[in-house]
């Protein structure tokens, strides 16, 4: 097998090259586009088109429950998440027991935990979700509010307290995952704590997980430190695992090529009028596939400026096994 093949097998744990051909492995689908929050880090605080200002409508997420089911034996875990807040999203708790009745094995869904009131516990855990991931990346409210403006760390810590708490005490099956984006001169010396912190309050299945700051297709700029530069002239001639594994859709229905494309540079199709199956095996996703096993990143222009979706940035995540641990 070529190189380039190889590594998007193993990168993607795939026993043959012929398994994403079929189907997409994850789908991600953007339930809403609305965010209650402008995190420094993020490329929604800086521009998103106006026109995806709105949820889904519950017509296309019946029409894409509809298509995954023939899927269900093949798919690793829809993602009910894009660039807004999901629990903004009143539809959010159908669209989850929809995808779990139909037999999708792994539904997740990230949130910043401010919308995570006792109400929205209980519905999430009632509709089977299966993995929450909560995106908090700092152990100081002074410098989690500097990080993700407009929420309230006190609350955040608060409403997740009080999730695991109602999980625990209903034997739901939701795993929890902390997400922390370790930025350098801002919140990086604070992730030992607040991996102590909490690997006291959550379960044996739960984890903690950090992952440095990487940049949204090249939205966001890439970070001056040896090991970025280092990783840049790696990832040229790699090709992104995004594209052959995950299929996107956007709160409008709007299919990017790429997950990161904020800008939407590229669009693969329209899963309104178009079959997710009819567009992942077409000329362009196809094109672009062939296209990075060729040559990589540098393939297309705004590839090189990339690293989302690498691997190599991703920090072991820390299991919950009852001891402390110094991370």
């Amino acid at each position: 097998m070529e190189p380039n093949k190889q590594y998007i097998c193993d990168t993607l744990e795939l026993s043959e090259y012929s398994e994403i051909e079929y189907f997409p492995l994850y789908v991600q689908i953007e339930t809403t586009a609305r965010c209650n929050s402008k995190c420094v880090m993020c490329p929604r605080s800086k521009e998103l088109p106006s026109r995806r200002q709105w949820d889904m409508s519950r017509e296309l997420m019946d029409k894409l429950i509809n298509e995954l089911t023939q899927y269900s034996d093949h798919i690793r875990r829809v993602i009910p998440q894009g660039y807004g807040e999901p629990l903004l999203d009143p539809n959010l708790f159908y669209f989850i027991n929809k995808l779990k009745k139909c037999g999708i094995r792994e539904v997740f869904i990230s949130s910043n935990g401010s919308l995570l009131d006792e109400k929205r516990s209980h519905l999430l855990i009632e509709s089977g979700l299966d993995q929450i991931d909560f995106s908090v990346d700092a152990f100081n409210g002074e410098t989690y509010e500097k990080i993700r403006k407009g929420l309230c760390y006190e609350i955040v810590m608060e409403n997740i307290k009080r999730f695991i708490k109602i999980r625990d005490k209903l034997g739901g099956k939701t795993r929890i995952r902390f997400r922390y984006v370790i930025q350098e001169g801002i919140n990086e010396k604070e992730y030992g704590g607040f991996c102590n912190y909490w690997q006291s309050h959550i379960g044996e299945k739960d984890m903690i997980s950090g992952k440095k700051i990487h940049t949204f297709g090249g939205n966001m700029a890439m970070p001056d430190r040896k090991e970025y530069n280092e990783l840049k002239d790696k990832l040229l001639s790699l090709p992104c695992k995004g594209i052959f594994g995950t299929i996107s859709v956007l709160s409008d229905g709007t299919m990017p090529i790429c997950g990161v494309d904020v800008n939407q540079n590229h669009i693969a199709g329209d899963a309104n009028i178009s079959s997710l199956q009819s567009v992942w095996q077409g000329e362009l996703f196809t094109t672009f596939r062939n296209n990075h096993l060729k040559a990589g990143r540098v393939s297309y222009p705004h590839c090189p400026s990339c690293n989302s979706w690498a691997p190599e940035l991703k920090l072991p995540e820390a299991l919950s096994l009852g001891s402390k641990q110094n991370v």
